[in-house]
């Protein structure tokens, strides 16, 4: 049973189906508020009633691998007193 075309090659494609059997092209769209997913064409999230025609307007956090390095030297105060701190 045929539901809708792809968007990018035109084969037919079921409602279920998440991407195209011919091209690999995802047929679904993601809800930028609560994260559910729906078939093309779906002008607005039946989970939370978001406008799915906005996704991709949420801003996207990156998250990064920081190492920090505490360490405590003995008379350091002192050392830092006599050292030029632009050097």
């Amino acid at each position: 049973m045929t539901d809708s075309a792809c968007p990018s090659c035109g084969a037919p494609a079921t409602l279920a189906s998440r991407y195209c059997g011919d091209c690999g092209t995802e047929l679904v769209v993601q809800c930028a508020t609560c994260d559910a997913t729906w078939p093309l064409g779906q002008q607005f999230c039946g989970a939370c009633g978001m406008n799915l025609d906005e996704v991709g307007t949420r801003d996207v956090e990156e998250r990064k691998v920081v190492t920090a390095l505490f360490a405590d030297l003995v008379s350091s105060t002192e050392l830092a007193a006599r050292l030029d701190p632009r050097s």
